[in-house]
């Protein structure tokens, strides 16, 4: 079975690429329970034999193995071509010799490469779906389904167009560049080079020299020069030909060629015109931009971003917008279907009940037991509208989306734009109008209860209220407490802090005249011209056997023990 061989980036490029990536709906073909179908492609041309097709063995779920591999067109395929899809079945046996199987053509399809790449260029995964008919089966009948119709196979494929050659952008890009508006400057600087390198690598005619004598030829040193702005300038101002310094062949061509490629801009600073080149651009005469105004902007346009994506958040929270917008296959869409149809459903029985409370309430007497105030009847009344709508809205939808199918259910929901925002929104308003109805209807209740017992409504929605937001309660308490404890530190800390802040102030206070520190056991002999100490009282020995004894210096206390 051949398959497509790697190329080159340069073929690939150049060729037109077919990528087979899946195909649904093909079990029933064949009465086997496990076999694996083999895709053909070829080109619709009696030129090409049947050994150019390329031939895809998918695995046994449907997928290409290898979707890194796609099939190459033969050369001369264009947009126009046909091309030629043929599933085969090939039995289980030997590969080569005579118990070899000859493979079944179980359906085949023709398409042009131009409509596949329509079809897929509209598609929402860029990829094509082909349609395939059965042909005859292995028992020589045709697969049918139960309802009389034929079940057909679904084969998805990629089809890339070759891409411009090397060659052809480099014209492109020549073609460009000579149509740009400094091409006229660039090319008239070129061609006077030319010319004057015409000029110069013209030989002189020797002048004769008397015999015997031969001239020696002096050889020709090639410059550069960096200041060519001022060259070309001053060589196209000028009025008649200037002394031109002989070159060598290879400086001329280099000077030649870098003028060419080079761009001469105008730029005025400070009212004065100068003439300067891309690789001239200094730091300083590039633009400046206000840093105050581009930060104010950037802000704004961050915090217009930032404000979009929350609105786009709670939208996509309180509707399907962003399921239908992801959704890829037809699969993902008839689920987000089969939700938004089971909620119609119970939307509506829930409306049809609040309905029927409101048309019994509006038949109620003016003698009933309960009396209504006017607040009561305004609630009862948004009531019945809201129901009233809602029950509208809910048969609409019901009516046109009930058993869609996903083709059916996208050309419904994108019928005048392309997009799911607007079917989004309405798809929630049948839901939206059951919750205004039920609150409405809970709100007369409770009015009509207020006027009969004030105190137990009161304490009922107290208590419903706190159950409701027990956990919000809870938390309130839990950050209050921790906010106390850390007041409490904080001021303990302050406190602390003063009192160790005394105690250093206490200490490093200096010693008074005349006090000096005493040792037990330890005379202080008295200073001259002093009065002679005291003698010391007799010890008074206490309770806790500490001696004391009060002298002129001081007290002295003796902490031995007796």
């Amino acid at each position: 079975m051949p398959v497509p061989r790697r190329q080159n980036s340069t073929s690939v490029d150049e060729s037109w690429q077919v990528l087979v990536i899946r195909a649904t709906q093909w079990q029933h073909l064949r009465p086997e329970k496990a076999w694996r179908p083999i895709i053909s492609l070829a080109l619709d041309s009696p030129s090409l034999s049947s050994t150019a097709a390329h031939d895809l063995l998918l695995g046994a779920d449907g997928q290409n193995p290898n979707l890194r591999l796609p099939a190459l067109l033969p050369p001369d395929t264009h947009s126009r071509s046909t091309l030629v899809l043929g599933v085969h079945y090939q039995p289980s046996g030997k590969s080569t010799g005579k118990g070899r199987k000859r493979r079944r053509l179980l359906g085949a399809t023709k398409l042009p490469l131009c409509d596949v790449l329509a079809k897929q260029a509209g598609a929402i995964d860029r990829c094509c779906e082909v349609k395939v008919a059965p042909g005859v089966g292995a028992g020589g009948k045709k697969k049918n389904t139960g309802n009389g119709g034929v079940k057909m196979m679904s084969v998805f494929l990629r089809v890339r167009a070759p891409t411009e050659s090397a060659g052809e952008g480099s014209e492109t890009l020549v073609e460009s560049r000579n149509e740009s508006p400094f091409a006229d400057s660039t090319d008239s600087n070129a061609t006077d080079s030319d010319a004057h390198s015409e000029v110069d690598e013209t030989p002189c005619a020797p002048t004769p020299l008397p015999s015997g004598l031969r001239r020696r030829r002096r050889k020709v040193k090639g410059y550069f020069s960096e200041d060519e702005s001022c060259s070309v300038s001053c060589s196209s101002d000028s009025e008649g030909p200037s002394p031109r310094t002989p070159t060598s062949t290879r400086s001329r061509s280099r000077t030649r060629s870098r003028s060419a490629s080079r761009v001469k801009f105008d730029v005025f600073v400070e009212d004065e015109h100068m003439e300067i080149y891309p690789d001239q651009i200094a730091p300083s005469l590039l633009p400046r931009v206000n840093t105050l105004q581009s930060t104010a902007s950037a802000d704004s346009r961050l915090s217009v971003a930032s404000v979009s994506s929350r609105l786009s958040g709670a939208y996509d929270a309180v509707t399907y917008y962003r399921e239908l917008r992801d959704a890829e296959h037809d699969s993902h869409l008839e689920l987000v279907l089969g939700r938004l149809v089971r909620e119609w459903q119970y939307v509506g029985a829930t409306l049809l009940a609040v309905a029927a409370l409101d048309t019994t309430v509006f038949g109620f007497s003016s003698g009933t037991l309960f009396g209504m105030d006017g607040f009561a009847l305004r609630a009862l009344t948004v009531s019945a509208i809201a129901s009233a709508l809602g029950l509208a809205l809910d048969a609409g939808l019901l009516f046109f989306y009930l058993g869609a199918d996903a083709q059916k259910f996208q050309a419904l929901a994108q019928s005048m734009y392309p997009s799911y925002f607007y079917f989004a929104l309405t798809s929630r308003l049948p839901l939206l109008s059951a919750l205004i109805s039920l609150l409405a209807l809970a709100a007369f209740l409770l009015a009509v209860a207020f006027m009969a017992w004030p105190s137990a409504v009161l304490a009922a929605c107290g208590v419903a209220g706190v159950l409701v937001g027990l956990q919000y309660v809870v938390k309130a308490g839990e950050l209050f407490g921790r906010a106390v404890g850390a007041g409490v530190r904080s001021v303990r800390g302050v406190s602390g802090l003063y009192a160790s802040r005394e105690d250093a102030e206490g200490s490093s206070r200096p010693t008074p005249a005349g006090a000096e520190l005493r040792a037990a056991g330890v005379t202080v002999p008295p200073r001259a011209g002093s009065a002679p100490p005291r003698p010391p009282r007799a010890p008074e020995r206490g309770r806790t056997g500490v001696d004391v004894r009060e002298t002129r210096e001081g007290v002295w206390v003796d902490l031995r023990d007796s």
